[in-house]
């Protein structure tokens, strides 16, 4: 019985995917899986025969295009019938799409002691009949839709082991008969609307493992029956309203702590030294509370710790010494992130953040009151693991803003890699560092409100901008080839779809035929590699308007037939509404939103004298936008670029409008419609 209609997915579907097979196919697998069930079961499966139509066949689900088997869901509701089976000992229905009520009739399966419905729509009480299973060890009734109140005579379930029963609409308050589940290692309540405190009774499940009750409305001073259950290596009670203070003694009572979640709650008081003696502390997550006092320089003795969150409280005194805990972290060579932000350090930042941990990732100080220099030994915290370049979101996350730092940006900064480099609202004066460019992961790079200040840097953004591609880049045939390739891995049927390692090839294979090898790590703007935002824009709009995708992959059906060939330079004519969609992605967002030009002459314009050698900033974001040319300029609309036609059989179809206009240079041409739009006298002979 156990994952009776689970093995219908793993079994029969697994023949479907086959390349060539037919519909028949499908019908003699189905049939076969239903030759395999016990007689007594079949009744379920009763309309799979010949006289029904394969599509009709209760729980399939057919393809539209092919009519081919796509889905067997076999849910439905829980027969009562199902207390029959009163030697069952193993229930599990879970992710198996039942809706109503779990049926009264459990009660009969008194022998039940492994009892799984996680993943599924029931709702209703959780019935009291199932009580009656006083045998229950595992009892999953996770992921679904029960509501009201936990009852209290789940306390009579006194050989519990598992209890999950996150993620309902419970409410109420924990019933104390709870502390009756004395055997109990796991309890989940989390994700649901319960209220109150926990019931001091809990401190009566001395072998308590894991204690899971996050994001509810619980409240009340942190319980204190918590503080007898010496066995609890998990806690998390992040997002409720607990209060209070913790006990000094909390690390000396629950000594085997590996992960303990806290954030988001109203905690008081001082951080417990006590702590720092769990040895086996991996994860201490404590922001978003009203922590005040210091931060221990004692946990450099947790060897083991590998997060330590304390952002968004009151810690620090704006005062030297705030910043000595980081000495003692350098002992913790596994700690890959520390959130310290939004609280109250002060003081220069020590050189010993220099000696943290190579495994750092995410290391955020910013909106403190830290002044100094940033130590030239920032490099050492290189991660070889986020070196990796095979992995497209690798690097680090590193945030020192809102803070009194003075001082140059070291060089060194910029070997680390970054996928984030937050350093705004300080006092830093100099220039950016060049070897900013060899940052090829980086997504964010925020220096604004310092005193950085450079005529090296405005010439540098333009060389980087631009210095990457190859002369006379097709923006446009670059775009449709990647799009096709992002199609051809998203097709509805597996056997159809284009292979990870072939989509891999055909992208390199693009990015080698447009773009200069030796250049393609420095082609950056604002910390975005520049051919990557045009690519990421135009999937983000496809993404968000199903519609516009159906019609370019139905376009591309169209022209390309059954054939699973790449797009070639000699289709696009044929391909107008996807050329469309890609320059409507370009038109609102443009690859570069200011273009920088110079004035070759003295002129006149609206009235104000441009001398000639002025730099000039076109906004083509905003002219690619401009209401007056466009109607509803910030929706995507492919159909603005496009001229309807009709055809002798009355057929719609579509021709691209092309510009042909160009200017001389090329920092127009990566816009949409080349330049004809925003035309400007001085930059006609650039």
């Amino acid at each position: 019985m156990k994952r009776l209609f689970l093995l219908l997915s793993f079994s029969a579907l697994i023949l479907l995917e086959a390349y060539g097979f037919t519909d028949e196919t499908d019908r003699q697998a189905l049939l076969e899986f239903k030759s395999q069930v016990s007689e007594d079961k079949r009744v379920v499966l009763s309309s799979w025969n010949h006289s029904f139509p394969l599509c009709n066949w209760k729980g399939v689900t057919c393809g539209r295009k092919h009519k081919r088997v796509t889905r067997v869901d076999l849910g439905g509701v829980i027969s009562p019938s199902v207390g029959n089976l009163s030697f069952l000992i193993s229930l599990d229905l879970s992710n198996n799409s039942f809706g109503g009520t779990i049926p009264q009739e459990v009660q009969n399966l008194f022998r039940l002691e492994n009892l799984d419905l996680e993943l599924n729509f029931l709702g209703g009480r959780i019935p009291v009949g199932l009580f009656n299973c006083s045998r229950l060890l595992n009892l999953y009734l996770n992921l679904n839709s029960l509501g009201e109140s936990v009852p209290s005579d789940i306390g009579l379930l006194t050989k519990l082991v598992s209890l999950d029963l996150a993620g309902n609409n419970l409410k109420g308050k924990l019933p104390s008969s709870l502390g009756n589940l004395t055997s109990l290692r796991d309890m989940g309540f989390n994700d649901n609307n319960l209220e109150g405190g926990l019931p001091d009774d809990i401190a009566r499940m001395t072998k308590m493992v894991r204690l899971i009750i996050y994001e509810n409305n619980l409240s009340g001073d942190f319980p204190p029956a918590i503080y007898n259950l010496s066995s609890l290596e998990l806690l998390n009670i992040f997002g409720n309203r607990f209060s209070g203070s913790l006990r000094h003694d909390f690390g000396n009572s629950l000594p085997n702590f590996r992960e303990l979640y806290m954030e988001n709650n109203h905690l008081t008081g001082e951080i417990p030294t006590t702590l720092c003696n769990i040895s086996n502390l991996q994860m201490l997550k404590m922001g978003q509370n009203h922590l005040t006092g210091s931060i221990p320089t004692s946990f450099g003795r947790v060897g083991s710790l590998q997060s330590l969150l304390l952002h968004d409280n009151s810690l620090g005194s704006y005062s030297a010494g705030d910043l000595e805990f980081l000495s003692g972290l350098t002992n913790c060579t596994k700690l890959d992130t520390l959130l310290v932000y939004h609280n109250r350090l002060g003081g220069d930042l020590p050189i010993s953040i220099t000696n943290l941990s190579t495994k750092l990732i995410t290391l955020q100080l910013g909106g403190n009151y830290i002044s100094g220099m940033i130590p030239h030994g920032i490099g050492n915290l290189i991660n070889p693991q986020t070196l990796r370049k095979d992995t497209i979101f690798c690097g680090q996350h590193h945030s020192i803003g809102y803070n009194k730092l003075n001082g140059t940006i070291p060089p060194e900064i910029m070997q680390l890699s970054l996928l984030t480099l937050s350093m705004p609202h300080n006092l830093l004066t100099g220039t950016l560092p060049k070897e900013v460019g060899g940052l090829e992961h980086l997504v964010t790079l925020s220096v604004e409100h310092n005193k950085l200040s450079s005529k090296e840097d405005c010439d540098r953004d333009e060389w980087i901008l631009h210095d990457d591609l190859i002369v006379g880049f097709p923006l446009a045939e670059c775009l449709t080839l990647v799009l096709d390739v992002g199609l051809r891995c998203s097709e509805e049927y597996p056997t159809n779809r284009l292979a990870t390692s072939e989509a891999t090839k055909e992208l390199v294979s693009i990015r080698k035929r447009f773009f200069k090898a030796s250049r393609t790590t420095r082609g950056i703007v604002h910390g975005e590699p520049r051919h990557n935002l045009p690519l990421k824009w135009t999937m983000t709009e496809l993404i968000n308007h199903q519609d516009i995708l159906t019609k370019i992959r139905d376009e591309i059906e169209s022209v390309l037939g059954a054939t699973r060939r790449l797009i070639k330079e000699s289709d696009l004519q044929k391909l107008p509404y996807l050329q469309a969609a890609i320059k409507e992605t370009l038109r609102l967002h443009p690859v570069g939103p200011l273009l920088r030009r110079e004035s070759n002459r003295d002129i006149k314009i609206n009235g104000y004298d441009v001398k000639s050698g002025t730099k000039i900033f076109v906004n083509a974001y905003g002219i690619m936008r401009d209401p007056t040319t466009y109607k509803d300029p910030d929706k995507f609309i492919p159909e603005r670029l496009l001229v309807v036609e009709e055809n002798a059989e009355r057929k719609m179809s579509y021709r691209y409008q092309r510009y042909m206009l160009e200017l001389k240079g090329q920092d127009m041409n990566h816009t949409a419609f080349g330049s004809e739009l925003y035309f400007h006298p001085f930059s006609q002979n650039k």
